[in-house]
């Protein structure tokens, strides 16, 4: 090393300012890394609800794909007390088409 360079570093000044730059660039990385943290932990969250939430609609696409049975739907059709329509017979009223019993 040559006397400048040695003098140069040996500077109390200059020693301070690489201290604080190395310190400020220390924190700068330390915010980085505690923000893609978070952010990986939040991404990490948000995939398992969706995962629960796919779930939950393909368990409710089931439900309804069970209630809308043809068994299920005759079973209600009994249950309520309802009965088929015998004829029907279409009257045509004003250009209107009406049904009648």
């Amino acid at each position: 090393m040559s006397a400048r360079t040695s003098n140069f570093l040996d500077n109390k000044s200059v020693r301070i300012f690489f201290f604080f730059l190395t310190l400020v660039l220390g924190v700068i990385y330390f915010v980085q890394i505690t923000t893609v943290s978070s952010r990986g932990i939040e991404l990490r969250n948000l995939s398992k609800k969706q995962s629960a939430l796919a779930n939950e609609t393909h368990r409710i696409e089931l439900f309804i794909a069970e209630e809308s049975s043809a068994q299920k739907l005759q079973k209600r059709v009994s249950e309520l007390g309802l009965v088929t329509a015998g004829k029907v017979e279409y009257l045509k009223a004003d250009g209107n088409s009406v049904a009648m019993k």
